[in-house]
């Protein structure tokens, strides 16, 4: 029945790319997309898409359904729907590797321009337009530098992506690290895509072009050193548009150790700090960043002594709703629904550590927080796992892994893992592998045998 089941939803998920003729796609294949175009006289585009890309949904629901996007494509373009994971080919072909991308090629196959990243149907068409004149994306990507002023680090980011699409590593990277060292110079609002989309971006570049990696080591080194000298004097406190204070050091040192994944020099500098100088503002900032290697290391004491969990959860929840007001109508329920999932795991790491200090009333009222925002089989197996991940696992986490393994309709291999290791922590090892054994026959997959077999192993049943 279950392996039924499974057939029928990839059925129906064949069928759902099948239906991509709807709006201003077409089924065809590329080669065919390619010879009807060169009949016509039309570019072939391309929506390179994932099925978890939340951005990829908005473009769906928003400009792909804007009539004059629709008019537009068809008229000028064969569209096609691309999931980027399953024709790997020819996203390889294109280099993409962030989504939606929004390519545009020549009947002959050679990329006449893309456009990166989600955009409101005003901005595609006005993109899509320019791309149809038959600039080059290099020439157009200049001339927009140009029209905006080279101290704009959001064009000139944007001109970065297009030398690296363009294969010019070097040049790209010397714009990425001009926008770094310099955007916040020349825009206030900066701030937040300097340590998040432009360090990304840097991160991809240094898979291609390793000097990349490296100029980022010597930022995150240098960022270190003014930590170390500045702190004392408290002089890295800044007050930016209302917004909390932050260590700009600090959290470039963690930023930096974030897309080079080497977290675990955050931590050590954080610990380097607290010993000696505790009461400094950086302490704060990388005791935040190295939270999840705190966590991972148990030192749940640590966390608890230094932040007041439940207020701290409350005000999250404050502000998720704060934010929902000044969303579009399109765009609120996609924000929640990412938005909830995040929170979920903020709440599921906090109540980890409420259970390992053994304040198990505080965990069960965080628990309760994280319930009453989502009731979901997810929330009840992050609750469940954390617990038991806690070492302090008690009976209300077997009653957590038993709904998220119910609700799921007994076949998520990880539901099951987490519901048997939670049993096992209780004591109740017979039970656990007599459970292992009556349902590892439901699953075939080698990646839910490979879960399965680890934990059986583990468990030495």
């Amino acid at each position: 029945m279950k392996l039924a089941l499974r057939s029928l939803v990839v059925v129906l998920v064949s069928a759902t790319t099948l239906l991509a003729g709807e709006g201003p796609f077409v089924s065809k294949s590329f080669e065919d997309a390619c010879a009807t175009a060169k009949k016509e006289g039309k570019l072939v585009f391309i929506d390179f898409y994932t099925t978890w890309c939340g951005p990829c949904k908005i473009m769906d629901k928003t400009t792909f359904a804007d009539k004059e996007v629709i008019d537009w494509l068809r008229s000028n373009t064969v569209a096609l729907k691309v999931d980027a994971e399953r024709d790997v080919k020819l996203a390889a072909t294109y280099r993409i590797d962030s989504y939606p991308t929004l390519l545009f090629a020549k009947p002959d196959g050679e990329a006449a321009g893309q456009i990166p990243g989600a955009v409101q149907p005003d901005v595609f068409l006005a993109e899509a337009k320019a791309i149809r004149s038959g600039k080059s994306p290099m020439e157009r990507a200049k001339e927009k530098l140009e029209a905006a002023g080279e101290n704009d680090p959001m064009v000139r980011m944007e001109y970065a992506r297009d030398l690296v699409r363009a294969g010019k590593y070097e040049e790209a990277l010397t714009e990425f690290l001009w926008c770094f060292d310099h955007g916040n110079e020349h825009s206030i609002g900066f701030g937040g895509v300097r340590t998040s989309f432009l360090l990304s971006d840097i991160g991809r570049l240094g898979r291609k072009h390793p000097p990349a990696l490296d100029a980022l080591r010597k930022r995150r080194d240098a960022a270190q050193e003014r930590v170390l000298k500045e702190a004392p004097k408290q002089a890295l406190l800044r007050s930016v548009q209302g917004c909390s204070k932050m260590d700009f050091p600090a959290l470039d040192v963690s930023s930096l150790n974030r897309e080079l994944g080497e977290d675990d020099k955050t931590l050590e500098l954080y610990d380097k700090l607290r010993i000696e100088h505790p009461d400094w503002p950086a302490v704060k900032h990388l005791r935040r960043a190295a939270f999840d290697l705190l966590l991972k290391k148990k030192r749940y004491a640590e966390i608890a002594e230094s932040t007041d969990i439940e207020a701290k959860i409350k005000e999250r929840i404050k502000r998720e709703e704060e934010m929902s007001k000044y969303l579009p109508k399109e765009r609120l329920e996609e924000f929640k629904k990412m938005d909830r999932r995040f929170m979920i795991q903020e709440i599921a790491k906090y109540y980890e550590v409420l259970m390992g200090v053994e304040d198990k009333e505080a965990a069960a009222r965080l628990a309760d927080m994280a319930l009453a925002i989502d009731d979901s089989q997810e929330t009840y197996s992050l609750l469940a796992w954390h617990g038991y991940l806690s070492g302090n696992a008690v009976p209300a986490n077997v009653t957590q892994a038993q709904k998220a393994f119910e609700m799921s309709d007994e076949s998520s291999a990880a539901n099951l893992n987490t519901l048997v290791r939670v049993l096992d922590a209780l004591g109740k090892k017979n039970e656990a592998c007599a459970l292992l054994r009556a349902k590892k026959r439901f699953f075939v997959s080698m990646q839910e045998r490979a879960i399965l077999k680890k934990c059986r192993d583990d468990l030495g049943c």
